[in-house]
């Protein structure tokens, strides 16, 4: 009786650190990443180069504003002059809309917001959220930071008639991610653009169109920096740098707490054997 009660505990213990594990696991899931990719980070001055503004791992994607922060005496970025810099990522389909899209050149900084319409679904995962040119303008590092950002989703109510209505903001966890430019060559001047068009003042309403509510974003974020590599168009998207191991979440000190619970299980299941066999003989 008293070899059972042990094998007992032996298997209560090996339950719960496989349980730790699980739940080390699940705490250690990357929350959704908000970063800047473009396919090379060493920079010619007088290029064009292409930067997208992506999202990973988002568990509901409905919009996302930010401010862009970054250094105007080294980098162009085209559409400062002609007006609407970001353009709307097919990523997201048909039913988007752009909230806001400029640059102040003065200030140093690109605010762009986007948004799905109804009747579109939430979205989730990773995809492409806008993209934009640059012309490096002056040798050096340039870093493009998000300076505020937000990611939300939206709850909605259906009525009777089938019509939904949004009710809550859903306010979605990321880290922002900046991107660092290193630039060569010798001073360049911005490209020529056409000044903007000012917009019509009567902008048709869109069938079915929810009003997006307005969120205020953080004056300031910390943003994290990525691995090298950083091409949003390939699966997987560039990946936090982290120090936990791999092997699915099993540490080897963790493996070798379970082998020995499991070695010692096995002895007393011996030493019972051996000892029913003694007294049956």
């Amino acid at each position: 009786m008293q070899i059972l009660k042990q094998l007992w505990r032996l298997w209560v213990v090996l339950l719960v650190l496989v349980g730790v594990s699980a739940g080390g696991v699940q705490a250690q899931e990357e929350q959704a990443i908000l970063f800047l990719s473009s396919d090379t980070t060493e920079m010619q001055t007088g290029e064009f180069y292409t930067i997208e503004i992506a999202v990973r791992d988002v568990p509901e994607f409905w919009g996302m504003s930010a401010t862009i922060s970054y250094d105007p005496e080294r980098l162009y970025i085209v559409g400062t002059a002609s007006g609407s810099p970001v353009d709307l990522a097919e990523d997201l389909g048909d039913l988007q809309i752009g909230l806001f899209n400029r640059v102040d050149d003065v200030a140093g900084t690109l605010d762009y917001g986007v948004s799905l319409i109804n009747p579109a679904d939430p979205l989730a995962g990773d995809f492409t959220l806008g993209r934009f040119q640059v012309v490096p303008l002056m040798s050096g590092t340039v870093e493009l930071v998000f300076s505020s950002a937000n990611v939300s989703s939206l709850n909605f109510e259906v009525d009777e008639n089938g019509q939904r209505t949004a009710t809550d903001v859903i306010p979605q966890a990321f880290s922002p991610a900046l991107l660092s430019l290193t630039i060569t060559g010798d001073p360049a001047t911005p490209p020529p653009e056409a000044t903007a068009t000012p917009l019509p003042t009567n902008t048709p309403e869109q069938v079915n169109r929810t009003a997006e509510p307005t969120i205020t974003p953080e004056p300031t974020l910390v943003n994290i920096t990525l691995a090298p590599e950083a091409d949003v168009t390939a699966t997987p998207v560039p990946t936090v740098v982290t120090d936990e191991p791999s092997g699915g979440g099993l540490s080897p000190l963790l493996i070798g707490a379970i082998l020995a619970v499991l070695i010692g299980a096995g002895g007393l299941v011996g030493l019972f054997v051996a000892r029913g066999r003694a007294s049956g003989s």
